[in-house]
C-alpha cells in the first residue's frame, strides 16, 4: 500500500513538474513570439528606411546629373560667348582698321586727283596757246578778229588742230564739274573752236548720229541689245571728220552700235 502511495505521489510530482515545465515553455514560447513579432516590426522599420533611403540616393545622383548637365552647358555657353565676343571685337577691329586705311586713302586719292587734273589742265592749257601761236587761231587779249590763213593747201597742222580739239572736247566732258580751271580750260577750247571754224575749218559732231550706207567714213561695226533690231547709231567717234570750206580733208573713224 505504502508502495502505490510513494508511485501516486512521485507520479503526482512528476505530473506537477510537467504542468510547471510546460508553463514556462509556453512563457518561452510567448516571449520568443513577442521578440519575434518585434524583430520583424525592425525588419519591416529597416526595410522601409532602406527603401526611403534608396529614394533620397537616386533624387541626389539625379541631382547631381542635372548640375554636371548644368555645369557643363553652363561652360559650353560661357565658352560660345567668349568666342563670339573674340570674333566680334576682332571684325571690330578690323572694320576700324579699314575705316582708317579708307579713309587715308581717300585723302591720297583726293591729293593725287587734284594733282592729276592740274597737271592735265595745264598741259592742255599749253597745247592750246602752242597752237594758237602757231596758226594765230586766237587773236590777242582784246578779242579782235584773227588774221587770216596764208594761201596753202597743206592742211596738216589744221588736221593736229582738230584733232586735238576733238580729243581735248571728249577729256572735258568726262572731268568732275568741281575740277579746278575747268571753266576756263573750257571757255578757251570754245575760243580755240570759234577760231577753228572762223579759217573754214569745221568738226563734224557724229556721235549719237544715225549711220547710213555712203557716208564718207570709215565704220566699224559691233552688235548691241541697247537698240531695236534693224537700228544703227554711231556710238564712238575715234578720228573726228573734218572739212575746209565744206570739202571733206578728213574722213572719220567711228564705231557704229547694231541693235539686235
Amino acid at each position: 500500500m505504502k508502495k502505490n502511495i510513494t508511485i501516486i505521489s512521485f507520479l503526482l510530482l512528476m505530473i506537477i513538474f510537467l504542468l510547471i515545465d510546460r508553463k514556462l515553455f509556453q512563457t518561452e514560447i510567448l516571449k520568443l513570439t513577442e521578440t519575434i513579432s518585434s524583430l520583424e516590426k525592425s525588419v519591416a522599420v529597416l526595410r522601409n528606411t532602406i527603401l526611403e533611403q534608396n529614394q533620397r540616393i537616386k533624387v541626389i545622383q539625379g541631382m547631381l546629373r542635372k548640375k554636371e548637365v548644368r555645369q557643363t552647358d553652363n561652360f559650353q555657353h560661357d565658352l560660345l560667348l567668349y568666342g563670339i565676343f573674340s570674333v566680334l571685337a576682332l571684325l571690330s577691329a578690323m572694320i576700324i582698321v579699314l575705316l582708317m586705311l579708307k579713309k587715308k586713302l581717300g585723302f591720297i586719292l583726293d591729293i593725287l586727283c587734284e594733282k592729276i587734273h592740274q597737271t592735265e589742265n595745264t598741259l592742255i592749257s599749253q597745247i592750246i596757246k602752242s597752237a594758237s601761236e602757231l596758226t594765230g587761231l586766237i587773236g590777242p587779249s582784246d578779242h579782235s578778229p584773227p588774221s587770216e590763213f596764208p594761201v596753202s593747201t597743206d592742211h596738216t597742222l589744221a588736221l593736229r588742230v582738230g584733232q586735238e580739239i576733238h580729243r581735248m572736247r571728249k577729256r572735258t566732258e568726262h572731268m568732275p564739274e568741281h575740277t579746278k580751271g575747268l571753266t576756263a580750260l573750257k571757255n578757251s577750247l570754245k575760243r580755240l573752236e570759234q577760231a577753228f571754224n572762223d579759217k573754214g575749218y569745221e568738226l563734224t559732231e557724229l556721235l549719237g548720229k544715225p549711220f547710213a550706207e555712203g557716208m564718207t567714213i570709215h565704220a566699224r561695226f559691233v552688235p548691241s541689245d541697247e537698240f531695236g533690231p534693224g537700228e544703227q547709231i554711231i556710238t564712238k567717234v575715234i578720228k573726228p571728220q573734218i572739212s575746209f570750206n565744206g570739202v571733206l580733208i578728213q574722213s572719220a573713224e567711228v564705231e557704229v552700235s547694231i541693235g539686235e
